[in-house]
């Protein structure tokens, strides 16, 4: 992409696309039919979230603390209801009784609105990237335009997010500056500022809502801006809305050097190629800065908050494309909030007198510490950033310390205790699994692991040998308490009798190769043949024929899509991962909010549940594809290693932009008969060693065989601004 997108391009496009360009257009999603959904613009600091007619109204949910729709700056909301009225030869109507389309673009959305025959109006809302400003622009479109107004009524409806309440107004008016009229609100927190650069307006006062009448005589395009500041700022307000062309670009501009510059792929998918970008967007868009620090949103409108747990997953996928800054953020915004016993915190809400340590649920995943330090080692292997390690090193032992704390019978395994409110991975079964979890012990043993290599990289000798000797330990003996051979399958848990639970979370482990290669396979072949695996991905739990508003058995999650389709690429069982990618692919181009991948799914794939922004439900996209499929891989000497697992239907798969270690390579795997030719091009400042992998079940001639299965294998050194060409005969 070149420079940023200007407004006056959107507003082209938004007038121009339909819905035949949602799989052409590389920026854009479009919706003409059905409007209901959510929708969502984001700053770094700020987001609006409205109906995709346009109008704000507070969902039916968890409560208005939770479910954070309308204008929210950190952890305030400054607009709780937005409704638009129009007034045509005298008759006023709510404008979306007009709607006839929603566009979704990379920091903006437009809404179109159909008058009549003769007038059309065009909004697009953005959010300022640095500041807490709502941005609408109005474009009116028509040869009458002197015959309509506008009226937007607003409730402001101050508030904190959960767990807090409601934050009372102490005053408002509307104040002259310059000549312009600015209504502002004032409550202990911030100011709200609502300007406009239109014609012809006023303000209308009442006792909860405001109302701004337009009367767009002679004007085109006029610009509403709702600013929140911690200060009186009308000034800066004013600004804004003068400003408003280079808000938008800024915003724009954001977005679009953090998806075309960072890791990309080109595949013979029109529809992964488009899905694979907007999981991105989800992705860069939850990254957020508060007061409480800077990290991941779970998702949005209800869990924009952090978690660990997400936020590890999120920072596996966020590295290998190249956004590691954002991961070392998120990982040490939760490690600040770390008990003193060490046990990193499973959440923190943004109100920073409550964060973590305050909040009832605030360290309740026993599973969010051994994460965050198999994740820490993770993000130090992408951003070879030494002081990563050295910064958060007491806070590794103090962790382990903690996990230790939790063997109360001394057998080397960790047991969880619910009735303590320290649960294992899942919560939906929270209460009945007690004592040694398989997954969360499996996450242990990873985590002895990471922390071993950390200590070694440190030159911690000591440590890193008892982290190694109590590694191996425990990992033999994981196998052979928690395997259970009459079922080719590992017991859910061991106390206090070993109990076979059919679950996707049993493959939690195996999405960090931890399970020997014999084992993973039957894991995963127990699991693909049942009633586990939906339509739509991978169910959490069998059904049970109880379906419940929340959170049930039976539910299907791309969470466990993720887990079991990457597992599946990395024991050889690539046609599963293929599938669940599909399934992955479909709900996003089905989604109610185009692109995106709700939180969960009814039992039977029929409806959309929980969130329609969630950051666990889109990363899988991204890494299906670029750890499942091109099977990338670093580790400490460097090297950099591809393990490509192509769709037989593909005879190509082109990338770029994949940084590490002060090179970035693009490349391109093609298939022509029996040769598989790879292209690589190093347009870096630095060398590397680099390892190919190609399996196929199709193979004369092998290599060598793995967990994977028979490939063929080639070694490369690849040298600054230097390009190589290498061929693979697949019946030599």
């Amino acid at each position: 992409m070149g420079k940023a997108l200007r407004l006056e391009e959107a507003v082209n496009r938004a007038l121009s696309c339909s819905e035949e360009d949602n799989l052409e257009d590389p920026i854009i999603w479009v919706k003409e039919g059905d409007l209901t959904g959510l929708s969502v613009v984001k700053g770094l600091n700020a987001f609006f979230i409205s109906q995709q007619d346009g109008n704000v109204r507070q969902i039916k949910g968890e409560g208005e603390g939770r479910d954070r729709v309308g204008l929210w700056w950190d952890y305030i909301r400054a607009l709780r209801s937005l409704k638009i009225y129009v007034t045509l030869n005298g008759e006023t109507v709510d404008v979306t009784k007009y709607t006839v389309k929603y566009v979704c673009g990379f920091g903006w959305k437009a809404h179109l609105y159909n008058i009549n025959n003769d007038i059309k109006i065009l909004r697009i809302d953005y959010v300022a990237l640095k500041q807490p400003s709502l941005i609408m622009f109005f474009k009116i479109l028509g040869k009458r335009k002197d015959n309509i107004s506008l009226k937007i009524e607003c409730e402001p409806g101050f508030r904190y997010m959960w767990p807090l309440g409601e934050i009372k107004v102490t005053s408002y008016a509307v104040k002259q500056v310059e000549k312009f009229k600015i209504l502002i609100y004032e409550t202990k927190e911030c100011f709200l500022h609502v300007v406009t650069n239109a014609d012809n307006y006023e303000f209308k006062l009442k006792e909860k809502v405001f109302q701004l009448e337009i009367h767009p005589v002679n004007m085109e395009a006029f610009i509403v801006t709702y600013h929140v500041d911690k200060i009186y700022n009308p000034i800066k307000a004013l600004h804004i809305c003068n400003e408003h062309e280079k808000y938008f670009e800024e915003i724009t501009d954001y977005y679009e050097k953090l998806l075309f510059n960072t890791f990309n792929v080109k595949t013979p998918s029109k529809e992964l190629n488009k899905v694979f970008i907007t999981s991105k967007y989800v992705l860069i868009m939850l990254y957020s800065k508060t007061s409480m620090g800077c990290g991941w949103f779970a998702g949005m409108p209800r869990f924009t908050w952090f978690f660990t747990g997400d936020g590890c997953l999120l920072s596996r996928v966020a590295n290998v494309i190249g956004l590691w800054d954002m991961s070392i953020n998120h990982l040490e915004t939760m490690a600040s909030f770390s008990k003193a016993n060490g046990q990193i915190p499973h959440e923190a809400v943004l109100i920073p007198d409550i964060n973590s340590r305050k909040l009832y649920t605030g360290y309740m995943h026993v599973s969010a510490t051994p994460l965050w330090i198999i994740s820490l080692y993770n993000t130090y292997l992408w951003s070879y950033d030494l002081s990563l390690l050295k910064r958060n090193y007491e806070r590794v032992l103090k962790a382990l310390k903690f996990l230790e704390s939790l063997d109360k019978d001394n057998d080397g395994f960790i047991e969880v205790f619910p009735e303590k409110l320290l649960i294992a991975w899942d919560e939906i079964a929270a209460e009945r699994r007690k004592g040694a979890c398989m997954e969360v012990n499996g996450l242990y043993i990873l985590s002895l692991y990471a922390a071993y290599r950390i200590a070694e990289i440190l030159s911690d000798k000591k440590h890193a040998t008892v982290f190694l000797n109590k590694y191996r330990l425990l990992k033999d003996k994981f196998e052979k308490t928690f395997w259970c051979e009459d079922e080719s399958f590992y017991y859910d848990r061991i106390h206090p009798e070993p109990i076979i639970v059919l679950s996707p979370y049993i493959a939690l482990p195996l999405l960090y190769n931890l399970a020997p290669c014999e084992r993973g396979r039957l894991v995963l072949d127990k699991i693909a043949n049942s009633d586990l695996i939906a339509d739509c991905g991978v169910r959490i739990y069998r059904f049970k024929g109880e379906i419940k508003s929340g959170y049930y058995e039976g539910s299907v999650w791309p969470l466990y899509t993720w887990i079991i389709g990457l597992s599946a690429y990395n024991y050889g069982k690539r046609m599963l991962g293929h599938k669940l990618m599909k399934a992955l692919i479909k709900l996003a181009l089905t989604s109610s909010d185009p692109g995106k991948i709700n939180e969960f799914y009814e039992y039977d794939c029929s409806r959309e549940k929980g969130q329609p922004i969630q950051g666990f439900s889109s990363a899988p996209v991204i890494d299906l594809l670029v750890e499942g499929i091109l099977g990338i891989k670093v580790d400490e000497s460097r090297t950099l290693t591809f393990e490509i697992q192509m769709p037989e239907e593909w005879n190509y798969l082109e990338f770029r932009n994949l940084r590490y270690n002060g090179f970035i390579l693009s490349g391109r795997i093609a298939k022509r008969s029996n040769i598989i030719e790879i292209y690589l091009e190093n347009r870096g400042k630095k060398s590397s060693r680099i390892i190919l992998k190609y399996y196929d079940e199709n193979l004369g001639s092998v290599s060598g065989e793995d967990c994977k299965g028979k490939y063929l294998l080639r070694c490369v050194h690849i040298n600054p601004e230097e390009s190589i060409k290498i061929e693979l005969k697949k019946n030599s």
